[in-house]
């Protein structure tokens, strides 16, 4: 598992905070290139290079019910990154009783 420290407490501005985490994790942690974009675009670019798995890794995106900008990144088995209400960036288990029901899928990228 990669060090994702750096990131928690970082704040994003409402309504991409959680796409603009997913997109900066994944430039900066995993060397993609995705250009700065708002947030219907990011999660244009996101439908297009994601496609869902029953077998999360790190690196890989979560998507949660609700909202379809609420995005986490997988950083360990059973552990996510992702910003909170406020649009600060934290770390929580996504298959605890908090979040295991409020998960639609599982992308990863191709």
């Amino acid at each position: 598992m990669m060090d994702y420290t750096k990131y928690v407490g970082m704040h994003f501005d409402k309504p991409d905070a959680c796409v603009s985490l997913a997109i900066l994790i994944s430039n900066e942690m995993f060397q993609r290139d995705i250009p700065p974009l708002n947030i219907k675009q990011s999660l244009e670019y996101l439908r297009k290079h994601l496609v869902h798995t029953e077998t999360p890794i790190e690196g890989d995106v979560i998507l949660m019910k609700g909202e379809e900008w609420h995005v986490g990144v997988i950083i360990a088995a059973g552990c996510m990154i992702h910003t909170f209400m406020d649009g600060s960036a934290i770390i929580e288990k996504y298959n605890g009783l908090f979040w295991k029901n409020r998960i639609r899928g599982y992308y990863t990228w191709i």
